[in-house]
């Protein structure tokens, strides 16, 4: 008995390290498919996320790619409006939801968001150059688009008196807007700076929020987060991060 009791702290030491593996790894189990991650992402976003001759392509896109090849994942794209994105992850249609995703207590009821941002971002509204829009004061009575269900459309109902359309995407919207159809847009800052020069518009400052951009999964997927968290703190201090923000300007 007493060999016996001396051989448990040993047979502790072995079983801990093969234990925290199987924690490691045990967002596999939970995964839709095997081996792959299913994201769920809205492509008229640029330069997070857009279609490029029938093509997904941006920033987020080739980040999570190297994500999913880091954890020894294939990566299955699932396109679909932002607010959809919303849904679909609690109701387990996909894995994670990438589409330039802040926190907001709102959303943690239902969603769960990871811990790394991998981007730091602002809520800005664009207005055409010739605009007599210069601040927030002058938004009442005005009529912005801003994505449904995003921070942005959010920051614009605390805005009394501002018209909101969102039934278009946001590619529409800034087309309606250099048209003179839309009086702005309120969206992420390097979207709205990719359409500055060529439809002549500006951007109003300060931003009306600033914000982090993270992925959402859903409740009690914590082992995929953290899994996700560990290798997006990874790519961050790499070269291939840096040179994806120079190349899509982040």
């Amino acid at each position: 008995m007493i060999r016996a009791l001396r051989l448990l702290p040993l047979l502790a030491a072995l079983l801990i390290p093969a234990a925290s593996a199987l924690g490691a790894d045990d967002f596999r189990s939970k995964l839709l498919k095997k081996d792959t991650l299913v994201i769920g992402t809205s492509p008229d976003y640029p330069p997070y996320e857009s279609v490029e001759d029938g093509k997904l392509v941006g920033f987020d896109i080739e980040l999570f790619e190297a994500v999913g090849a880091g954890l020894g994942l294939k990566v299955e794209w699932s396109p679909m409006n932002f607010d959809n994105i919303l849904v679909a992850v609690p109701a387990g249609q996909v894995d994670i939801g990438v589409s330039g995703f802040t926190y907001s207590e709102e959303r943690s009821k239902n969603l769960l968001f990871n811990k790394t941002p991998y981007l730091k971002s602002g809520q800005v509204a664009f207005v055409r150059a010739d605009s007599d829009i210069q601040s927030v004061k002058d938004f009442p009575g005005r009529s912005f688009y801003a994505g449904l269900g995003t921070t942005g459309e959010n920051a614009l109902k605390e805005i009394e008196g501002v018209k909101i359309s969102n039934t278009m995407d946001y590619q529409m919207a800034f087309e309606m807007l250099s048209r003179g159809q839309l009086d702005g847009i309120v969206c992420d800052v390097a979207v709205g700076e990719g359409y500055v020069k060529t439809m002549n518009l500006r951007a109003l400052a300060p931003p009306l929020v600033d914000e982090e951009n993270l992925i959402i999964t859903r409740l009690g997927n914590e082992a995929l987060a953290s899994a996700i968290d560990e290798e997006l703190a990874k790519l961050m201090k790499t070269k291939v991060y840096e040179d994806l923000r120079a190349k899509f300007k982040m």
